[in-house]
This record gives C-alpha cells, sequence and structure tokens, in this order.
C-alpha cells in the first residue's frame, strides 16, 4: 500500500470512528441534553453542572429547587407539601451565574409556579471566572457547539456507564429522582461534635475568608446580574428564598478574619432589595439559634444534615423566620449581638 492510499485509508477510518462516536453518544445521550432517559434507569449522579441543563429542558415540573450543597438533601415528597411538581436543579458548590444559566433554560422551557432557592453567600463569592469547568455550550441553542459534548471523553464514559451499570433497574426511577443529589448517607457518621471541631481547628488550611477576598460591590454586583433579575423578570412566579443555617462557627470565623462585616452588610443588602417584592418570600435560618448553636447538626462548620432541611420545610409551611420589613432591622441587631456573645468552649 502506497503513501496516499494508506493515508486516505487512515483518515477514513478516523473519520468513520468520530462518526461512531457521535452517533453512539447522541443515541445513549448520558446527560440527556436532547431528551429524557427513556433505556436506561438514570441515578442522578455525576457533575451536576452537565447534568442540570437537560433536566431543566427535558423533564416534567412546576417547582424548582435549587442552591448549594446546602439544597442537595431536601427530598422531592416533602416539598410536596408547598410546591407543586418540582424537581431539584441543585450544584455543589455553585455560583449565582450558574443558577441563572439554569434557571433561564426552566423559565423558557416550563411555567414555573415557585422556586425554593437556599442563599448561600458563597454562591456570590466572585465572578464568573471563578469557575472554569462549566459547559456553557450545554446551555445555550447552539447545535454546532455540542461537539464538544459529542465527542468528550466523559461523555462517552458516562455512555458505557448508564448503560451497563448494575443499578440500571427501572423500578427504582421514582426513588431515585425523589432522592437526586443527596449526599446525606454517605457522610451520616460525619454529624458529631468530634468531626466539627476538627474542622474548626483546620479551617484556616480548608476555608478562604480572609477580609480581601470578600468584596461587598462584588457581591452585589453578582446577586443584581443573576438572582435579581431573574426575580424581577419572572413576577408571576413565587420565589421563596432563605438563608441557610450554618452554624454559629461560619460567623466566628468569619468575625476572627474580619470579613463578617462585610458578609451581615450584603445580606442587608438583600433584605432591602427583596422585601418589598410580592412575589419573594425570604426566611433567615441563619438566626435559628436551637439549630446553629447545636453543633451535632454538622459534619463541620457550614453543611447541615438532612433533618435540618426537613426541619427547613417545616418551617417554612408554617411561615417561620419570616423577614418584612417591620421586623428586619431588629433580626438584624440580634444576630450581630448573637454572634458577638457566642463563647467557643473547646
Amino acid at each position: 500500500m502506497n503513501a496516499k492510499k494508506w493515508l486516505n485509508y487512515l483518515i477514513i477510518n478516523i473519520i468513520f470512528f468520530i462518526s461512531v462516536i457521535i452517533l453512539f453518544n447522541y443515541i445513549i445521550d448520558p446527560f440527556q441534553h436532547y431528551r429524557k432517559a427513556s433505556i436506561y434507569s438514570f441515578d442522578y449522579s455525576g457533575n451536576q453542572r452537565y447534568l442540570n441543563s437537560g433536566l431543566a429542558k427535558n423533564y416534567d415540573f412546576n417547582s424548582i429547587i435549587i442552591g448549594t450543597s446546602m439544597t442537595e438533601n431536601f427530598t422531592l415528597d416533602k416539598t410536596k407539601n408547598f410546591m407543586n411538581n418540582p424537581i431539584k436543579l441543585s450544584i455543589a458548590g455553585g455560583k449565582s451565574h450558574e443558577f441563572k444559566q439554569i434557571l433561564d433554560i426552566a423559565f423558557s422551557s416550563h411555567k414555573i409556579e415557585t422556586v425554593l432557592f437556599g442563599l448561600d453567600v458563597y454562591s456570590f463569592f466572585n465572578g464568573k471566572e471563578a469557575n472554569n469547568d462549566f459547559p456553557d455550550y450545554l446551555y445555550d441553542n447552539n447545535f454546532f457547539n455540542d461537539y464538544k459534548y459529542l465527542l468528550s471523553l466523559d461523555t462517552l464514559k458516562r455512555s458505557f456507564k448508564v448503560i451497563f451499570s448494575k443499578n440500571n433497574n427501572t423500578n427504582k426511577i421514582e426513588d431515585n429522582y425523589n432522592h437526586m443529589f443527596e449526599w446525606q448517607n454517605n457522610y451520616q457518621k460525619n454529624f458529631n461534635l468530634e468531626n466539627v471541631i476538627n474542622n474548626w481547628k483546620n479551617r484556616n488550611t480548608m476555608f478562604n475568608h480572609k477580609k480581601d477576598s470578600w468584596n461587598l460591590q462584588q457581591l452585589e454586583s453578582n446577586f443584581d446580574n443573576n438572582l435579581y433579575k431573574i426575580i424581577v423578570e419572572n413576577k408571576n412566579t413565587k420565589f421563596i428564598i432563605f438563608f441557610p443555617p450554618y452554624s454559629i462557627l461560619t460567623y466566628k470565623d468569619w468575625q476572627e478574619k474580619e470579613s463578617l462585616d462585610t458578609i451581615l452588610r450584603f445580606k442587608e443588602y438583600i433584605y432591602n432589595k427583596l422585601i418589598s417584592l410580592e412575589n419573594v418570600y425570604l426566611h433567615d435560618f441563619q438566626i435559628a439559634k436551637d439549630v446553629t448553636h447545636n453543633l451535632a447538626n454538622y459534619k463541620d462548620i457550614t453543611h447541615y444534615s438532612q433533618n435540618i432541611n426537613f426541619w427547613i420545610i417545616e418551617q417554612i409551611v408554617n411561615g417561620n423566620f419570616l423577614l418584612n420589613s417591620e421586623n428586619k432591622n431588629k433580626i438584624e441587631m440580634d444576630f450581630r449581638q448573637q454572634i458577638n456573645q457566642y463563647e467557643i468552649k473547646f
């Protein structure tokens, strides 16, 4: 075989091989980018940034649970007490611009009645450049850049995984969906005082809470351009927004690193922006002393157990910890006092 024929043969085989990969990934569609899975049981594991675009486009839902890891342990069945036909679109460590892109897709393809949003201040920390792993090509309407999805080795690996998974059981579909993205079972043994104390002692290497890392203008800008923009553009949707109950140690850490004032001023800014909006119900669970001072509720200084997620649902249903123009100043003042008076005794 001469060089020219060999080169033609090589090119034809490369094109054939690439075409097979594209066709295989398109048919399996392991991240449900084009269609809801029907030939395999979906277990909702893996990178949520890749999963959520397909969920937001192709699933049937009327309400959304969204936020960081602070929202992942909600179960859909329990939120049905106050939300119609919910789905969970959480992202562990998610940023505000990511949540906006997910919500933009959901609102463009569904009539959304209610959004339950866990307002984690870390989501507004830094801008878009803070995460370069977000697959923007899955969140636009440009089919031509889908080659990044169809030719991806990660997509191919997941295609094989979902087809040959031992958990490929259609009888588990409903249960998997109800418990999507949960992490509680993986950390059940970690919720104890010893773990929290160790996390506190190692906080300087595990968390970046330095004063110069928190920029109030940047926080406010990220809030205005993402969450606030979504809310004011969808006035017929009910937004139930809550500040997650980090342990009191999180605030003591911020206080120690001189970041606390900036973060509390950011919370006040959010209060003032949202408090007058008729479609917003704003709950502040960070003032719940019975929860945040009981360190047995946590696996580290921020993450609470699933029981607290269920407690949050009860409080929302009963209208507790709800902020309004009359009580917000007192709540803010009392919370600052609570932080100042708390003594670390270990």
